[in-house]
């Protein structure tokens, strides 16, 4: 606003005495184009400024122990969207000069509110807008909120009135709003007031147009941040030397009655020192109100500590019944029967069970051994041999795959994106490669309780499927497995991989695969027999999203040093057989919204295929990073499949499938170092997934792909290599100079920029603007929030979420979905899902998260039950329904749970997902 009265006044002062010569020339020119976007940028920043400013105020006031002050990462990134969509807002109408024309330049002072000649519709309705829409809804927001905020400080100083220091500091605050609030009016009111007038065609002369603009528009510029912050910093200095505990107590007295003051002085020290709390009482809602208006104007750290712990003494008062029983169930003297068998938590070697146990393995040799049959797994195999035929090189490439068949434990959308697929196999069309379906409608929505918003797929954005198809990436994976077949790829179905093998030095030597024929107790069967070993030059791991082998290599070579830790989703999937009226082959829709919260990531797919029968691929994604440990992944699917827009396509099918798998979301921040001696990671093991797209098949088959072109030299010629098993580090500058990172490297910010305090519509406008502008070149690269573990909140800080009944024809419950997945393990084994310590369960997650592991998991693998005796719970895992999809690892707050294999050809037996 400096800048744009600066600049009128340096012009006023060249043309002086002579305007009218110049006005069209003035007002048609690029200076007069650029300051007017200058002062529209100050006032509508100022705007919204001060509506935000406000809105935090009155929720800290009105809602004290719903908020906290906002941290610097939301605040950043609050202040960057405001300053994101001024600029929107003022430089619009100078990109669209063809709707705008001369926008600014409709009169001297070079602002849209009154014009004095002719303007586009266009400029007509952007200036209604800005003006009696966002900036009256604005006004409107402050006004009412502060008149909230003073009445009910009114409120309770009536309940106060004996205290004469409370009834100062009333007055004062009172003071303060009633000095803003009449501040914004007279800013505001004539510009509404002269922008009506302006529509009703009154006649209005210029000088009452340029003495509003340049003389009560920087009203708000000018006295707003002088009646917001200087007016009440004495009184923040003096706050701010004290430390918690005296902070504290120099707030309270002048608010406090005396007893009440010391009831919170002692429950508060308490905390600060960790001793015990004196038993619950009751504080009364205004009693707990007047403590944190006080606090509400202090933004150091020590007040929102002791804001935080006068929260949890609240928590504790308002609710004894819940923190006696929470502490009764923590605190059980009873301890609860054997959970973990697993060798990997009980060693063998001291177990007199295994006395006289033969443990030699047999072992086998190969030049390149793959574990995991998915789509990067196979691609490296079949470049592999294709390489081999062509430089005519005798090459052995061995593959095991832990599913009973290739392709059984394989779920996805799918979308498929061909790239990698012409890539791999030219002539993949004539080799009858399962790809039926080409897109034919795309459809994207936001989703509210009853309605759809559409929203459309601009040219350009990464949602948009034009020449993909849509597959069950089951057939296509068992397709590949036949194609590597026939070229002579050694394939391995139901040898689960269950160890690293490393040489002297450090290096890879290869994989060993499960014991077989354990007992549940973890003691040795007859029918024991050891795993096989396979050795080989490199290792190439293809497990998928979080694999159990990956996870001892990051700890191993530290691969994961100089990345952010991966961010997980889980994904779950139903087929249907609708009604053949309904079906629309090639139909695409995705939504977001409901019923998931602005906060928490996720979405929906919903894809109609041609496979000679009306069927449908619906599933839901939620973000493994949500903090409610009441959510439930499976029943928020249950449930978006009521939704009005979803349902009639449902309506008078049957459902014939049912899985879960998780999915890395991390993109490019999150990929580890990808070489090793000995080995190199692939496909989703890393974790290459495009989010926006919701693809990941393409980008992990060509990974592989550049794996098996990187190594096949040096497996097939005598190099020198300082290590046994063979470092192959081009494997990783291949990638990087690929279209995958190229890909992941433009949508890197996309995911992260969720996380912000407007959640999905914050995102959602980022990369509508920065995506879509800058195509995923803007300078900086955004951080995600952490292991998605540590994001949960404790139980009594989150409410509790009520999903209505299945109604047994669009929902379900969740065992009979399990049925449908084909699951099955060996009743007889030791549980896969080992824990490392069996207390942890009910000592924290029970006791502080309410369980949520009976909630986050798609498949009824974990249940809290009484104990025996009676006296308080234990946890039960039901492994036999485990769908491998891995949630569990990663989502446990405590990080307790750690998957391992079961044995060799368990685990779900999906046909075609």
């Amino acid at each position: 606003m400096g800048i744009y009265l600066f600049m009128i006044g340096a012009y006023d002062l060249k043309f002086r005495g002579e305007y009218n010569r110049h006005a069209q020339a003035w007002m048609d020119s690029g200076q007069c184009q650029v300051i007017g976007s200058l002062a529209m940028l100050s006032t509508e920043v100022s705007v919204l400024l001060l509506t935000y400013l406000t809105l935090e105020k009155y929720i800290c006031i009105v809602y004290p122990f719903k908020y906290l002050t906002p941290g610097r990462r939301r605040t950043v990134t609050i202040l960057l969207s405001i300053w994101v969509f001024g600029f929107i807002i003022a430089f619009l109408p100078l990109v669209c000069k063809g709707l705008f024309r001369n926008f600014y330049g409709t009169n001297g002072v070079c602002f849209p509110l009154h014009s004095e000649q002719p303007e586009t519709l266009w400029a007509h309705v952007y200036s209604i807008v800005i003006f009696l829409g966002l900036n009256l809804v604005a006004f409107l927001i402050i006004v009412l909120s502060y008149a909230s905020m003073f009445y009910n400080i009114q409120r309770t100083g009536t309940q106060t009135t004996k205290y004469s220091n409370h009834i100062k500091k009333e007055v004062t605050i009172a003071k303060r709003f009633f000095s803003i609030v009449i501040t914004d009016s007279l800013c505001w009111i004539p510009i509404f007031v002269l922008k009506i007038l302006s529509l009703l065609q009154v006649e209005i002369p210029g000088t009452i147009c340029s003495w509003v603009v340049i003389f009560i528009l920087p009203i708000n510029s000018a006295l707003n941040p002088i009646l917001y912050t200087l007016t009440t910093r004495p009184f923040k200095e003096t706050i701010l030397q004290l430390n918690p505990p005296q902070m504290c107590a120099t707030l309270l007295q002048t608010v406090v009655s005396p007893v009440l003051f010391s009831v919170f002085i002692w429950d508060f020290c308490a905390i600060q020192e960790r001793r015990p709390v004196k038993p619950p009482r009751v504080l009364t809602k205004w009693q707990h109100w007047t403590i944190l208006t006080a606090l509400s104007d202090i933004t150091s750290a020590p007040a929102r500590n002791c804001i935080r712990a006068l929260k949890t003494v609240q928590k504790e008062h308002m609710a004894p019944q819940l923190y006696t029983a929470l502490h009764r169930r923590t605190c059980s003297s009873v301890s609860a029967p054997r959970i973990t068998t697993h060798y990997t938590i009980h060693p063998r070697d001291k177990d007199p069970r295994w006395e006289g146990i033969e443990m030699e393995r047999f072992a086998d040799e190969a030049d390149v051994v793959i574990v995991g049959g998915g789509p990067a797994g196979l691609s490296a195999a079949i470049r592999l041999k294709q390489l081999a035929i062509e430089h005519q090189k005798e090459l052995r490439v061995c593959l095991v795959e832990k599913a009973s068949q290739i392709g059984a434990h394989t779920l996805s959308g799918a979308c498929l994106e061909p790239t990698a697929l012409s890539e791999l196999f030219p002539d993949w069309k004539e080799r009858g490669a399962p790809l039926n379906t080409p897109v034919t409608e795309d459809v994207f929505s936001i989703l509210t309780e009853k309605h759809r918003i559409p929203v459309p797929i601009m040219p350009g954005l990464p949602m948009k499927n034009h020449g993909n198809y849509i597959v069950r990436l089951g057939n296509f994976v068992r397709w590949l497995g036949e194609q590597a077949e026939e070229l002579g790829v050694e394939m391995y179905p139901g040898y689960a991989a269950a160890e690293v093998l490393f040489h002297e030095d450090g290096s890879v030597k290869g994989i060993a695969t499960n014991d077989v024929g354990i007992s549940k107790d973890g003691s040795p069967k007859d029918v024991f027999e050891r795993g096989m070993e396979l050795h080989a030059k490199v290792t190439l791991f293809g497990e998928g999203c979080h694999g159990h082998l990956a996870k001892q290599l990051y700890k191993q070579f530290n691969l994961r040093e100089n990345c952010e830790p991966q961010t997980y989703a889980i994904g779950l999937k139903e087929l249907w057989v609708i009604d053949e009226k309904k079906w629309r082959p090639g139909r695409v829709e995705h939504s977001v919204g409901w019923p998931l919260d602005r906060n928490t990531y996720g979405g929906s797919f919903l894809y109609h295929l041609n496979e000679g029968e009306p069927l449908v691929a619906l599933g839901f994604v939620v973000g493994l990073d949500y903090t409610n440990p009441y959510l439930s992944p499976f029943r928020e699917f249950q449930r978006w499949k009521h939704h009005p827009f979803v349902a009639p396509t449902l309506e008078g099918g049957h459902r014939i499938a049912y899985g879960a798998r998780a999915l890395n979301e991390g993109g490019l921040q999150s990929v580890p170092k990808l070489t090793f001696p000995g080995g190199l990671l692939i496909g989703c093991s890393p974790g290459f997934m495009n989010v926006p797209k919701i693809k990941g098949t393409h980008t992990a088959m060509k990974s592989g792909m550049l794996a098996a072109e990187a190594i096949f030299p040096k497996v097939t010629e005598d190099t020198d290599s300082e290590t046994k098993g063979l470092h192959v580090p081009e494997y990783a500058e291949a990638l990087k100079n690929s279209w995958v990172w190229k890909e992941l490297h433009s949508v890197r910010n996309i995911r992260p920029s969720f996380h912000n305090y407007f959640g999905l519509y914050g995102g959602m406008i980022y990369t509508g603007i920065f995506y879509w502008i800058f195509k995923g070149k803007e300078p900086w690269t955004l951080k995600h929030c952490g292991l998605d573990a540590h994001q949960l909140k404790p139980a009594k800080d989150c409410t509790p979420i009520e999903y209505p009944k299945p109604d047994g024809k669009i929902s379900f419950d969740l065992l009979s979905s399990v049925a449908l997945s084909g699951t099955n393990h060996e009743g007889d084994q030791p549980p896969h899902l080992t824990l490392k310590d069996d207390s942890i369960p009910v000592s924290r997650n029970l006791g502080i998260f309410d369980g949520p592991e009976q909630r986050f998991c798609p498949a009824g693998v974990y249940e809290y039950v009484p104990l025996e005796t009676g006296d308080g719970m234990r946890l039960q895992i039901n492994a036999q329904n485990c769908v491998h999809c891995k949630t569990c690892d990663i989502k446990d707050p405590s990080q307790n749970i750690n998957w391992v294999v079961p044995e060799g050809g368990g685990g779900p037996a999906y046909n075609g997902m």
